[in-house]
């Protein structure tokens, strides 16, 4: 399988990206829950007067208690391999295996970065029962976690891997990222330098003025979520403007060796512009062209040296597919919702069966009953508004002969007889 020309392989992921948009929006309503957004959205609060719209947060414990288990199972132990050898004297192997295993798993276990990939990797096979992470480049050791919602796969893919023909990783680069991968003594000589130093040339004019752009969220669902959660709410920011890129591998065995290949592109249409034009973002250094292209060189020669996949799949049917699978996030989702929503209407309804019991005689036991009440707004001044509730005796004087209260009440008949 070749790909000769960067529209084909533009027009393939963006297909992709299509075919997996319904996915995206599924898993941001998972996020959404586990991270403690209220049941109701705010037009159903405003439409059917919700009072009560809070969540319980049931699901975000369970999720939480999900990762500490995958923690204590993979990060607790002494040692995370073991390194035997099988060369040399054989008095000396079993000493030359335990330098080896100390002083690798004291790199890793000291490493912030391997944290992170493996605390982020447990909280995706949580939520939604995959967990990507990818090396960027092959001088590496560890390997970096990708967001479910970056990775392309086609549809009806084993969890095997074994009929993956190709797949895409979205990766978005700030200016200095792009130069650290681009310039160097041990640069791949596949960049493209003439679209790098365009994409370099724009990024830092853009940096200049802070204007980051949002458009490429549009079609991920879950970082758009995020994005509003971490501006509190304000879908606009201070982000860095960065080049991004769909990162392609395809299985190559066209030539004598057969093995992986990897191309890069920009994304030439994940960025709507007005009136359907794409900005000049997506056309630096002109359309259907590669910035990183190495040719008929084979990138690895087994999928395991660029990505690995873990899996916690709950789905009962087989064979297991790459786009079935069931997480725990995904299997608790309906009845932490609808436990959600009850608890809602169950304390509003406890609320309105109490308001009887706050009923006073007087605004003299209001003001008492207030001074009682503690302050909802701890640290600060908190503001307790009394209000009267009058019934129809407070107008009694308004209808001395009585006459506006047997209409009313004649009224009331005639409405409950023909409902």
């Amino acid at each position: 399988m070749q790909f000769s020309t960067a529209s084909v392989v533009e027009q393939l992921v963006w297909q992709m990206r299509l075919a997996d948009y319904p996915r995206a929006r599924n898993r941001a309503r998972i996020n959404d829950l586990f991270n403690g957004a209220p049941p109701y959205t705010a037009e159903e609060e405003q439409q059917n007067n919700i009072a009560i719209n809070v969540n319980s947060l049931e699901g975000t414990k369970l999720a939480h208690d999900a990762r500490s288990q995958f923690a204590n199972a993979f990060q607790k132990p002494g040692a995370f391999f073991t390194a035997r050898t099988d060369y040399g004297p054989s008095h000396r192997r079993q000493k030359y295996g335990s330098i080896v295993t100390k002083e690798i798993n004291r790199i890793m276990k000291r490493c912030p970065y391997y944290f992170e990939t493996q605390r982020s990797k447990f909280a995706q096979l949580v939520l939604h029962g995959i967990g990507p992470s990818a090396w960027e480049t092959r001088q590496g050791w560890c390997p970096d976690c990708v967001g479910i919602e970056d990775v392309m796969i086609p549809s009806n893919t084993l969890l095997t891997m074994k009929n993956l023909p190709f797949y895409a990783i979205f990766r978005s680069y700030t200016g200095e990222e792009l130069y650290r991968l681009t310039h160097g003594p041990n640069v791949d000589k596949a960049w493209q330098m003439d679209n790098v130093n365009a994409c370099l040339k724009w990024v830092d004019e853009e940096t200049a003025k802070l204007s980051g752009t949002t458009w490429p969220e549009v079609w991920s669902p879950e970082k758009m979520e995020e994005r509003i959660k971490q501006d509190s709410g304000l879908y606009a920011s201070d982000a860095v403007p960065t080049i991004d890129t769909w990162d392609f591998y395809f299985w190559n065995d066209s030539k004598k060796v057969s093995g992986w290949n990897r191309r890069i592109v920009l994304d030439q249409y994940g960025t709507p512009g007005v009136g359907g034009v794409v900005p000049d973002k997506n056309k630096i250094g002109g359309s259907n062209q590669w910035l990183y292209n190495p040719g008929d060189r084979k990138y690895a020669s087994k999928l395991s040296e660029i990505v690995s996949f873990q899996f916690a799949d709950l789905s009962a049917v087989a064979p297991f597919r790459y786009h079935s699978v069931r997480s725990l996030g995904f299997l608790l989702y309906a009845v932490c919702h609808l436990q959600n929503r009850l608890r809602c209407k169950f304390n509003e309804a406890v609320f309105e069966a109490l308001m009887m019991y706050m009923r006073v005689k007087s605004m003299d036991d209001a003001v008492a009953w207030a001074k009682r009440c503690p302050n909802p707004m701890p640290n600060e001044e908190g503001v307790l508004e009394i209000r009267p509730i009058h019934t129809p005796e407070d107008f009694a004087h308004l209808d001395p002969t009585g006459e506006i209260t047997k209409q009313e009440e004649g009224l009331r008949k005639r409405i409950e007889h023909n409902s």
